[in-house]
């Protein structure tokens, strides 16, 4: 009786322990699924020259693919410092800018864009 119980004894530490592992190799699957993820993102983002191609043609449905993709945030600045919903009012493409509001881009004080565009045009 006593070989039984150590028997059974062991099989349940055996079985904790298993348990145990297989929780660790969750966390680090689903670490490594974030980590993975982010790469991807990373990968995918979309081009900035692209995204001002696409704000000049007032291309709304593609700023909304590159937006759903998660592969456009919508507050980056581009190498002027200009957010997109900026560079869609510059260039008067209004389904872009009402798509961006819809989304919830902000609206940046107007002294501090006019100091951004002043600073960029005394340059060019």
């Amino acid at each position: 009786m006593l070989t039984t119980c150590n028997f059974v004894y062991g099989l349940h530490t055996d079985v904790i322990r298993i348990n145990s592992l297989a929780a660790e190799n969750a966390a680090i699957s689903e670490s490594f699924g974030s980590f993975a993820k982010g790469l991807q993102k990373q990968s995918d983002s979309a081009d900035p020259d692209e995204i001002g191609e696409i704000i000049k043609r007032d291309d709304r449905d593609a700023i909304a693919r590159l937006v759903e993709s998660g592969a456009f945030d919508i507050e980056a600045e581009d190498r002027n410092g200009r957010t997109p919903l900026e560079q869609a009012t510059i260039t008067a493409s209004p389904k872009v800018i009402n798509y961006l509001l819809e989304k919830g881009a902000r609206l940046r004080a107007s002294l501090e864009l006019a100091k951004t565009n002043a600073e960029y045009f005394e340059g060019h």
